[in-house]
């Protein structure tokens, strides 16, 4: 009757998405409104920029797992990250990819 595996890692997957969302906010507090976490599936974030989104999602390609970052500007490479990378390393990864798509943006409507 307990909750299986599968169903407790998702609750972890997302009080931890919830978590990195927190802290992405307390870095760059210009981005409320703008963060969204899928707490259906909690397999990913979102972060709306002017390109489209920045997105930090749990990826399974078979036994490996990890975090995977993309970006609308560089759809072609995104960066992956080993699960257990320590929260702020996630949320620098992720913030400097904010930045860049913002920043390629603006350099393309200037």
């Amino acid at each position: 009757m307990f909750p299986d595996a599968e169903f407790q890692g998702g609750i972890q997957r997302l009080l931890r998405l919830q978590r990195l969302a927190g802290l992405v906010l307390e870095r760059q507090p210009d981005l409320a409104g703008l963060v969204t976490v899928d707490e259906r599936s909690a397999t990913h974030l979102m972060i709306s920029v002017p390109a489209g989104r920045v997105v930090l999602a749990y990826e399974r390609a078979g036994p490996i797992v990890n975090w995977i970052i993309v970006d609308p500007t560089d759809l072609e490479h995104p960066s992956r990250w080993p699960l257990e990378t320590d929260d702020h390393a996630l949320v620098d990864a992720l913030t400097e990819r904010v930045d860049s798509a913002i920043s390629s943006r603006e350099a393309k409507d200037s």
